[in-house]
């Protein structure tokens, strides 16, 4: 169930309103490490924009029967790897739909690819500090940081997946801000995107082909 819309400011009301009707904007895919606030901000922008939402963590234990971390244990790291690509596929042939990926998802290169090229993707930016705090607080089970340091676990993640995330079309800083700050502050990074580089982009492709 998808929460009720935010009341917006002005501004980003106007610009949900544009984004409804632009015609690239058919998929949208959240990635970041793991705590970034992912699934929080992809579902209150699907509420806003009346797009269906999926958690592909959720969606992946939903079909099998099986909680990420028992997938992990019983089955491996790498089959649910192979889960992940194969919900993210089957995700991306479906219009007006906001996705949340799992931290590692898009580290991958042929997830990422493509992401990007079915896609607009949403990088969700948290200083590594902030990271630390929220996934070691965080009640949600996480497999990958179940160790006796998590927190060396983290900053090797953090450094590994980065250049991974920063291949996203846009790029979301929401560290410190409060729910409704972020979301407005994906809204405006997303609307600018598509108003001011995408028109670019059409016309340097259609300029290039043959008359």
């Amino acid at each position: 169930m998808q929460d009720a819309p935010l009341p917006l400011s002005e501004k980003a009301q106007q610009h949900v309103d544009a984004l409804k009707t632009h015609p690239a904007l058919t998929r949208l895919v959240f990635t970041g490490f793991m705590g970034c606030g992912k699934s929080t901000l992809g579902r209150k922008l699907a509420s806003v924009l009346g797009f269906r939402f999926v958690d592909t963590d959720n969606a992946i234990e939903h079909f099998h029967h099986k909680k990420i971390a028992r997938i992990f244990q019983e089955d491996g790291e790498a089959t649910f790897r192979q889960y992940e690509s194969d919900c993210l596929a089957h995700c991306l042939n479906q219009d007006q739909t906001v996705i949340a990926t799992g931290g590692g998802a898009l580290v991958r290169q042929d997830n990422l690819d493509l992401a990007l090229d079915n896609a607009i993707v949403i990088y969700i930016e948290v200083d590594e500090n902030d990271l630390l705090d929220r996934v070691m607080f965080s009640p949600k089970e996480r497999p990958l940081i179940n160790v006796k340091d998590p927190d060396a676990v983290v900053k090797r993640l953090y450094a590994e997946r980065t250049p991974f995330y920063e291949q996203a079309q846009v790029h979301v800083q929401t560290g410190g801000l409060k729910p409704q700050d972020a979301l407005e502050a994906v809204i405006e990074s997303l609307y600018n995107y598509v108003t001011y580089f995408l028109p670019s982009v059409s016309k340097n492709v259609s300029s290039a082909e043959p008359v």
